[in-house]
């Protein structure tokens, strides 16, 4: 019995040893690092074979998505919100302004060669040239557009507005003359024709486009109302007169004829 454990003693400390040298030469490995292609998870997640992949390859390769130019659409898109943040900052000094609205032009005109119907690059330089108050480019770029998208009434209605913003009106009054063609139902298009027609004292003509889509009281007023605004009193009140005879329940004629016999009585005073 001594011999047996004697060699039960011999085997548990050699087992032990073992135990210990292999303990030791695990600790002794080197932790595993990130590779240039990535860490070992990036890799595990990654279908692609070891090496450069596509994800990691810079912009310049050919074969990369960003290679392709930007779609015009997108220029005419960035174009835009720079012009409307120039307009918005009234810290810039003129010429850093001026700089910001050419990169702008740059932008639109850029979209324009690669799509010369481009909506939103006509569109765009209208609106920029309107601001700037360069009526000819103003026409130009709003007569392209029209003429590329004749079937759109929103277009024509702006085109209209910038032309009414030069005082052109006869030109005005015809594209929402077309305008109206396209949306036969629309009271903002009538109405800015009615108005256009009063502004060249053609008060029959703006009646008449008025009543396509307003009752007469209704139309009257509108006509008084910019008549007022234009400082011609007395034809404003003759409109109100016959707003009232033909509806005298019409709260905005009678509202407006109190203002006008307050504002009247004042005069006299």
């Amino acid at each position: 019995m001594d011999g047996l454990q004697i060699v039960k003693w011999v085997v548990f400390g050699c087992v032990a040893a073992v135990g210990c040298r292999s303990t030791q030469t695990m600790g002794a490995i080197p932790a595993p690092t990130a590779t240039a292609n990535g860490s070992m998870l990036e890799r595990a997640f990654t279908k692609s074979p070891p090496g450069p992949t596509k994800q990691f390859l810079p912009a310049s390769e050919p074969d990369r998505d960003e290679k392709t130019p930007l779609k015009s659409q997108t220029v005419a898109a960035f174009a835009g919100l720079s012009v409307e943040a120039t307009f918005n900052n009234d810290e810039l000094t003129p010429a850093e302004r001026d700089r910001r609205l050419d990169e702008a032009r740059h932008r639109y005109q850029t979209a324009l060669q690669q799509d010369p119907k481009n909506l939103e690059s006509l569109r765009g330089l209208g609106r920029l040239y309107t601001r700037l108050g360069d009526r000819e480019r103003a026409a130009q770029a709003y007569q392209a557009a029209v003429t590329a998208h004749p079937k759109n009434h929103q277009l024509a209605h702006e085109a209209a507005m910038s032309y009414g913003r030069f005082e052109d009106w006869p030109t005005a009054i015809k594209l929402w003359e077309h305008a109206m063609t396209l949306d036969p139902e629309s009271r903002k298009y009538a109405r800015m024709m009615g108005l256009a027609h009063a502004r060249m004292n053609n008060f029959e003509a703006g009646f008449a486009a008025l009543m396509q889509v307003c009752g007469e009281a209704e139309a009257r007023t509108i006509l008084a109302r910019e008549l007022m605004d234009a400082g011609q009193a007395e034809a404003g009140r003759q409109q109100l007169d016959l707003a009232l005879k033909a509806d005298p329940a019409f709260a905005p004629a009678q509202q407006m004829m109190q203002q006008g016999g307050v504002q009247q009585a004042g005069l006299r005073q």
